[in-house]
């Protein structure tokens, strides 16, 4: 018994031992192999502060942990910051640094990255930094890095798609999000979550989204070998009004095609107004309200840099009625029949049609109808207003 509790003592110290030498004897090694991956592939300069590598952290595996990441473009975005993140934490197969070799990655986590996606007018993107091969495509040296992930997450960050060739828009402020699923397969589930304190979207110059909380529940049949994705269980939240999605998205090449459809969950008009700023304030729970409201929409098509796709919106709001209690009059009788129509993507294609919209504010009646057919080449514009709004009220 003494001689086996001797051996059970001495294979924990060697264990604690390797424990603590281990991040110290491959941490060269990882680094080495980082750098050498970075300046073959890519066209952009990575920089990071401090290194930090440890087993205790995420046994069996290694922890490698970098500060200060960041990926800053060149030509012809030189000196803009692609990413940039506090902390960069890895999960690294410890068997395949021991094997040497490829190195295998099993899950990613970002802390406080900030992401900024920009497409300049001509339609270059900045963050197409993958160099091309010098090479016939079977010639090339295959990467020392293999994902092999079951999970991957960012936390409290901010990403930014800014689109000058369409006048597109899109901010997240403090986005949490993570994901998981088996990379390794060809065929799998994706199931994500995201949440966003603040999103803005803009399209031409119009604010369409402001300051809006938003969170989705996503779950994705993956198709790696086709790079098409599909979505099945899945909701969308905008401060009080929830989305479903269904459809796909897949990128064949350098082009991204789609096919998606959307529309509200609920009916009450109160989660439809909750998405307008002045609207949903601190003290929207007190809000009265009453009316229904329907709204779906459609993208489908092709997204590159010379096209975007189709789109379409309808919306209907039935007897709407909202009134603050600190105030004495009420928004009421709100009606509204709306329809955008684009099949193809092309701006000058699209049709608005503003059917009705009547509604009273403290008392006073306000109506409008409008139709604009080719608002591009040679705007179309039937519409009349007929109201009276006092400011004051």
């Amino acid at each position: 018994m003494k001689k086996a509790l001797k051996w059970i003592g001495i294979f924990l110290v060697l264990f604690i031992a390797f424990l603590v030498a281990a991040p110290f004897l491959f941490k060269d090694k990882i680094v080495a192999k980082i750098k050498e991956e970075t300046n073959k592939n890519l066209n952009a300069k990575v920089d990071f502060g401090d290194f930090d590598l440890s087993l205790i952290r995420s046994f069996p595996n290694f922890s490698l942990r970098m500060n200060e990441l960041k990926v800053i473009n060149v030509e012809p975005f030189a000196g803009d910051t692609l990413l940039y993140t506090k902390q960069l934490d890895l999960t690294v197969d410890l068997m395949s640094v021991i094997r040497g070799g490829e190195i295998t990655i099993r899950s990613v986590n970002l802390n406080s990255p900030v992401l900024y996606f920009l497409v300049n007018k001509e339609g270059k993107a900045n963050w197409d930094i993958a160099k091309a091969s010098s090479g016939p495509a079977n010639a090339s040296e295959p990467s020392t890095f293999k994902a092999s992930l079951n999970k991957y997450s960012l936390e409290k960050g901010k990403i930014i798609y800014d689109d000058k060739s369409l006048g597109f828009y899109l901010k997240l402020d403090d986005v949490n999000h993570n994901g998981s699923g088996d990379f390794t397969q060809d065929l799998f589930v994706l199931s994500t979550h995201t949440d966003a304190s603040k999103v803005d979207m803009s399209y031409g110059g119009l604010t369409y989204i402001s300051k809006a909380k938003a969170a989705i529940e996503a779950d994705l049949d993956m198709d790696m070998k086709n790079f098409k994705f599909t979505f099945k269980e899945n909701k969308i939240r905008l401060n009080d009004l929830d989305l479903g999605l269904n459809g796909w998205v897949s990128m064949p090449d350098t082009n991204i095609d789609m096919e998606l459809k959307f529309a509200a969950a609920q009916s009450e008009f109160k989660n439809f107004i909750s998405i307008i700023p002045a609207v949903y304030s601190a003290d929207f729970k007190d809000l009265k309200s009453s009316g229904k409201m329907s709204l779906s929409g459609f993208i489908q098509g092709r997204y590159n840099a010379g096209s975007m796709p189709g789109f379409g919106l309808t919306l209907n709001i039935d007897n709407g009625m909202f009134q603050y209690p600190a105030l004495p009059a009420a928004v009421k009788n709100v009606f509204v029949d709306l329809n955008i129509m684009n099949p193809d993507g092309v701006p000058d294609h699209t049709l608005i049609n503003l059917s009705k919209l009547h509604v009273e504010m403290a008392g006073d009646p306000f109506d409008a109808k409008l139709v604009l057919k080719t608002p591009v080449s040679d705007p179309d514009l039937d519409a009349f207003f007929k109201g009276k709004i006092i400011l004051d009220n």
